[in-house]
């Protein structure tokens, strides 16, 4: 910075030439001349940039959306869960059908009755066996229903039904 004594015509031209840099020149009692930058600008600078509303409301939109994504990513990933714990429940009833007509018939023995079995393939399920005559005239067909219920929240708590009719095929 030139620190020479001005004149009025150098201090003008400064003082405009500063202004198309969007400084303002003025002389104080230290100096001849200060420059300092603006604190708001003017003309068309001033509409150039955001406001700090705008960038509260970009802040506020951008964080409503994050939270919709990730609560759907969660959402998909609990249904997911349960879905794959309605096919696995599955599977274990129609293997405990296959299992008791792999038996002979032997556990349709009595009349009607219920057995529990474990279901080691859904944490903390319980199965039940269930079968009961039907049918007024053919005493040996049998309702069969297995019954699978595994704990959990409420979205992934569940229980699969499977319910099947077997005839005894020695008595005939």
């Amino acid at each position: 910075m030139d620190l020479r004594p001005i004149t009025k015509r150098q201090s003008g031209v400064r003082e405009h030439a500063a202004r198309r840099r969007l400084w303002r020149c003025q002389p104080t009692a230290a100096r001849a001349t200060a420059c300092v930058l603006p604190l708001r600008p003017t003309g068309a600078s001033r509409r150039a940039g955001i406001s700090l509303p705008e960038v509260l409301i970009s802040v506020v939109v951008l964080g409503i959306g994050i939270i919709a994504v990730f609560s759907l990513v969660s959402f998909g990933a609990l249904t997911t869960k349960k879905a794959n714990n309605m096919a696995l429940a599955r599977e274990v009833a129609e293997q405990q059908v296959e299992e008791v007509r792999a038996d002979d018939y032997d556990t349709l023995a009595q009349p009607a009755g219920t057995q529990n079995f474990a279901v080691t393939e859904i944490r903390g399920a319980t199965g039940t066996l269930a079968w009961a005559p039907y049918g007024g005239t053919e005493e040996d067909l049998r309702r069969v229903t297995v019954i699978i219920q595994w704990p959990g929240p409420d979205l992934l708590r569940g229980k699969y039904e499977l319910v099947t009719y077997i005839r005894d095929e020695e008595d005939n």
